[in-house]
Parts: C-alpha cells; structure tokens; sequence
C-alpha cells in the first residue's frame, strides 16, 4: 500500500509542478522543480518500487514512517528552495 501510495503521489505532484511551471512560461522556479523531480520524483520511485516489489519490506511500520515522511519532505522541500530562488538569500 505505502508502495503504491509513493509511486501516485510522484507521478501526481510532479505533473502538476511541470503543468504549472509550463503553463505560466515562467522557469524562475526550474530550480526547485529540479530538486523535486531528483530528490522527490526519483527517490519516491525508487522506494515505491522496493516496496511494491518486496511487500513483506512494506509491511514494516518503519516503512510506512519512511514512506509519510518522504512524501512531506517532497512537498515541503522544493517550496523551500522556491523561496530561495524567489527572495534570493533568506539568511541575510
């Protein structure tokens, strides 16, 4: 289940992100649309694989932890690099 759920929510939150970022003309943010593909698309992927593959894997609670925190990271982390991109050094 958490398999599938990774494997969904990448093919999902990706297309809207390139959708919207195609749409609007606007590539400011192609940074954190590239971090989102790599760091999110990829790795959700992978691990969704691994557990539609090895189901006795998924059943771990660990995995379910892994899979929740991995799909808020990816969602949560491109908006970060978006806000640097667009407010340029936030630190300072």
């Amino acid at each position: 289940m958490i398999g599938s759920l990774m494997i969904r929510v990448r093919a999902v939150v990706l297309m809207l992100a390139g959708v919207a970022i195609g749409v609007k003309q606007d590539f400011v943010l192609a940074p954190a649309h590239a971090h989102l593909n790599l760091l999110g698309g990829a790795l959700l992927f992978l691990f969704g694989l691994y557990y539609r593959l090895v189901p006795a894997a998924a059943e771990n609670s660990l995995a379910k932890w892994q899979g929740w925190l991995h799909i808020i990271a990816a969602l949560v982390f491109p908006v970060g690099v978006g806000i640097v991109v667009t407010r340029g050094d936030v630190l300072a």
